[in-house]
């Protein structure tokens, strides 16, 4: 119950006679002053409780707040240890990963380890082995510092443009016995390290291919190769044959033209059993392959690379082939086939392929130079003329530096003919174009059943062999038409006087 007050009552006195109008008088005039004093005094005392009361609140609420931000500083902390604690752990991992990848802790891509092969690039012929050892050689070191893999050789020669490291074994390492010896010491040296070391020679495929009972020679270089795969899978370890696939109608004019233009001498040329024809023009080679000696990797009747497949089983018995396909390259491949390479064969080597990427420049190599198969075609045909005597026959130079003589003269002969363009060509006929074409589809479809029958495959394969025809690549130098310009015949068989 509120405690009484004789003030409050005073003062509701005089508010009631100054609302009703009354006059009121000087007792109760003074008593109300006296009242509004005391009041006045007593809620000057009440503010300054108040303001005390609300200082203590103020003072209680910094203590709170400072002792609420000692807790987050705490509680910051904590988090800051945490973070920094997870990013060292991620830091370690990153370390561990790197140590373990020295020592072959690489995934495949069904996340199981990836167990020490042999590797062994075999080509064939024509399918960028060159551009593909060249890569390898530029980036061996790279490679050993980010994967466990190691590239032993070959060499990739001048053309790489790129120095030779001297320890790099040669292509003939695989074609003699001590050769051998040494390159199996190399292997399974880095294979008992944890390591998988590669191998690559297109040779190694025509050695495999090309067995002739009657020629102890290519039995001895089947029996070398097959002593250092026998020393690796009685260690314990695998190897791993790779091939790479090109298609039919792109492989045949390389093919042919760089059969043409290893050629040592014409002389052997034109002794030899071979028809004429077979080094006149493609053309005319197309339907004399069976008769053609001097071209032992090709078949009308299969790829090449069912031929080395099919051989690797006989001869070796090598079943687990892994197979890269250049037409089948992804986005970030780049049209590089050291790349895909990579990609598709090696696997956990994606740091590798980010690093290359960034530091080394990817050259194709083309080993045959442009047009030059048009001169050799040349020089052939101008040593068969009646009218070549045969002093000028039994020339002894060697069959690349006559067709570099005629190459030399190529602004004279443009113009004898009066511009590049008007000079003769041949190409296959439209039933030679046809045949290849049915060939190279029936070849990709045998090799790859369901990759060829997805959509896009079998369109793609006939737009590129249409680019092919339009881009002349099935058609060269008509040589016989040409000599029949009598100015240029004139002119040709001096060219070979000169030599």
């Amino acid at each position: 119950m509120r405690q009484h007050n004789p003030c409050y009552e005073q003062i509701q006195i005089s508010l009631t006679a100054k609302k009703d109008d009354e006059d009121i008088d000087n007792d109760n005039l003074n008593e109300t002053l006296h009242c509004t004093t005391f009041l006045s005094r007593q809620t000057t005392w009440i503010i300054a409780l108040l303001m005390t009361i609300h200082l203590i609140l103020l003072s209680n609420q910094f203590l709170l707040q400072n002792q609420r931000n000692q807790t987050r500083s705490h509680t910051n902390n904590e988090t800051n240890n945490e973070i920094n604690n997870q990013i060292n752990n991620e830091i370690n991992t990153e370390i561990n990963n790197e140590i373990n990848n020295e020592f072959n802790n690489e995934f495949n891509n069904d996340n199981t380890p990836i167990k020490q092969k042999f590797f062994l690039h075999i080509g064939p012929k024509k399918t960028g082995s060159s551009t593909i050892q060249c890569s390898f050689q530029k980036s061996r070191n790279l490679m050993a510092s980010h994967t466990s893999y190691r590239y032993l050789g070959r060499q990739a020669g001048l053309t790489c443009e790129h120095h030779q490291p001297e320890d790099l074994n040669s292509v003939l390492m695989t074609e003699t016995l001590e050769g051998a010896r040494h390159l199996s010491h190399e292997v399974l040296t880095h294979l008992r390290q944890g390591n998988s070391p590669l191998f690559s020679s297109e040779r190694l495929s025509t050695i495999i291919t090309n067995i002739n009972t009657n020629d102890p020679e290519s039995i001895d270089r089947l029996a070398t190769l097959a002593t250092i795969i026998d020393s690796v899978k009685q260690d314990g370890f695998q190897v791993k044959p790779i091939v790479t696939y090109r298609r039919f109608y792109e492989w045949v004019p390389s093919y042919y033209a760089q059969k043409i233009t290893v050629v040592k001498s014409f002389q052997t040329a034109l002794h030899s059993k071979t028809p004429a024809e077979c080094r006149i023009s493609m053309r005319s080679w197309f339907d004399q392959v069976p008769n053609c000696t001097g071209f032992p990797d090709i078949s009308m009747d299969q790829h090449p690379l069912q031929n080395v497949l099919h051989h690797l089983h006989q001869a070796l018995q090598l079943d687990d082939v892994g197979i890269v396909n250049m037409h089948q390259m992804l986005p970030e491949d780049k049209e590089d086939i050291f790349l895909a390479f990579v990609r598709q064969q090696l696997p956990g080597s994606s740091k590798f392929l980010q690093i290359y990427g960034k530091t080394i420049i990817s050259k194709n190599m083309n080993t045959a130079e442009s047009k030059l198969t048009d001169f050799y075609h040349l020089a052939f045909a101008v040593l068969r003329m009646e009218d070549i005597s045969i002093s000028q026959k039994n020339i002894t130079k060697s069959a690349y530096t006559v067709a570099k003589a005629f190459q030399k003269k190529y602004s004279k002969i443009v113009t004898v003919f009066g511009g590049e363009e008007k000079i003769p060509i041949v190409c296959l006929s439209k039933e030679q174009q046809t045949k290849l074409l049915e060939k190279s589809l029936r070849f990709e479809q045998e090799l790859f059943p369901e990759w060829f029958a997805m959509e896009g495959t079998e369109i793609d394969h006939r737009n590129g062999f249409q680019k092919y025809v339009d881009r002349g690549k099935f058609c060269e130098w008509d040589v016989t038409q040409m000599l029949q310009n009598k100015f240029f015949k004139t002119i040709a068989i001096f060219i070979l006087s000169q030599l």
